[in-house]
């Protein structure tokens, strides 16, 4: 089975999302955001870290093959998807995550919709299609670790 690490790293502004590096088993990376941890509530945090399978379905929600990552306790429909932002809502940080994992090939940050400027991934569409590819569309083992 193919396999893929995501290392979160700490920062100064956690409000505006999780930032972290996704290594799959061949050594490509991607850069990832997730939502702030919020004590794992639906919605507003991000997933547990931990080893979960990972298998490519059709999203509702986007309409096309994506990465869902299955079996997260107290999660439903969690994808590995395109999106730039994944702040803390309550804060008026924007976000385009309920509890999934955004994939980028940068990071960095962009103005969002309040005018401020805020941590994001980039060119995400393509770090997507690069992913399911660099997979072959192949289940995978998904191994999240949170920083030391």
């Amino acid at each position: 089975m193919r396999y893929a690490t995501l290392d979160r790293m700490t920062d100064n502004s956690p409000d505006e999302g999780t930032a972290g590096i996704l290594t799959t088993d061949t050594g490509v990376k991607f850069c990832t955001l997730e939502l702030p941890w919020r004590d794992n509530v639906h919605d507003l945090s991000r997933i547990l870290a931990g080893v979960y399978n990972c298998e490519l379905l059709d999203s509702v929600r986007f309409g096309a093959m994506l990465y869902h990552v299955l079996n997260v306790p107290g999660r439903d429909s969690v994808e590995i998807h395109w999106g730039n932002w994944a702040g803390d809502i309550t804060l008026h940080w924007k976000s385009n995550v309920d509890g999934c994992i955004l994939l980028g090939l940068i990071s960095g940050q962009l103005r969002n919709d309040n005018g401020m400027m805020q941590k994001a991934v980039i060119h995400s569409i393509v770090a997507i299609k690069e992913f399911i590819k660099e997979m072959g569309g192949e289940p995978f083992q998904l191994t999240i670790n949170d920083p030391s």
